[in-house]
């Protein structure tokens, strides 16, 4: 057993480098993967919402959702198209988290996958690993996440003066941990048994850390894409759920969570993130030129 900083009790079962080294490459592959469909579903959903068949079928919904976020949103693309996929995830993540408990309840194959990668993860700890997957896993804490929310807010403040921001960027993740706590306990499944830690966290479904991740950095995500180009948006998202994504993994890899925990956490963050958009997009998508525009003239009017 060794004791780390910052109060962690860790349970190093090998000293072996090469076996930190497969930790390291878990993680930096769940990374990528979660990046890279972050960044192609921005790249792609813009294609599926031009004139076509399928664009032609979510226009009514993409009109809806533009009247739901404010009348201006023609003007700030980058952060409506957020706001469509935030509808989707909404959807998603909902039936995703439902499934999931159902998943871990009835079905033997989930809790075999749960023990199997809490294996894994035991049999390739070291104390070197430990302290990179903490500090990693840290970042969903709330000493980070008020410390990049005052960043992003105060950058967005100086960019437009919208005060509606820092109402979401509290909003967002306080919310998403207190729906996250109250299934926890409603849930009230037992933590993993292989890293003493574990047993003093409380109930394991859903992991606290990813929906907190997932629902925050998503936020952050949104807010910044105001007003951006399609790419920096793209790197936006690819750069949110690649973070998301690697505290969840570190949830799992330190031994304090099941697999099924952090899928169903990252769906509960991404769902409440999802829903405090939609509704709160009308004010996070206003900016002082929407509310002083000059009015349109039209060409053929007379002088």
């Amino acid at each position: 057993m060794n004791g780390a900083a910052a109060g962690y009790v860790t349970v190093a079962v090998t000293s072996d480098p090469s076996e930190a080294a497969l930790t390291y490459v878990a993680l930096i592959v769940a990374t990528l993967v979660a990046a890279t469909l972050g960044w192609l579903v921005m790249a792609r959903l813009p294609h599926v919402l031009s004139p076509g068949a399928l664009g032609r079928l979510l226009e009514p919904a993409r009109r809806s959702l533009g009247r739901i976020s404010g009348h201006h949103v023609r003007s700030d693309q980058a952060a409506l198209t957020l706001i469509v996929v935030a509808a989707v995830g909404a959807v998603v993540g909902g039936a995703v988290v439902a499934v999931m408990w159902l998943a871990v309840r009835r079905w033997e194959w989930v809790r075999e996958l749960d023990g199997a990668v809490n294996r894994w993860g035991a049999d390739h700890d070291t104390a070197t690993s430990d302290r990179i997957l903490h500090h990693i896993t840290d970042l969903a804490d709330t000493r980070d996440t008020v410390i990049v929310g005052v960043i992003v807010g105060v950058i967005e403040l100086a960019r437009r003066r919208n005060w509606w921001v820092a109402a979401y960027l509290l909003i967002v993740p306080f919310g998403a941990t207190a729906i996250n706590t109250s299934i926890k306990y409603a849930a009230d499944r037992a933590r993993p048994v292989l890293n003493p830690e574990a047993a003093t966290l409380g109930p394991s479904f859903p992991s606290g850390h990813s929906a907190t991740a997932a629902a925050f950095y998503a936020a952050c995500a949104l807010v910044l894409a105001r007003g951006s180009s399609p790419r920096a948006v793209r790197a936006l998202a690819g750069a949110a759920a690649g973070v998301a994504v690697a505290v969840a993994s570190t949830r799992v890899l330190l031994g304090v969570h099941w697999v099924s925990d952090v899928v169903a956490g990252l769906s509960v963050g991404w769902t409440w993130w999802a829903l405090v958009s939609i509704a709160m997009g009308r004010w996070l998508l206003r900016t002082p030129a929407h509310r002083h525009a000059p009015a349109v003239v039209p060409k053929d009017a007379a002088p």
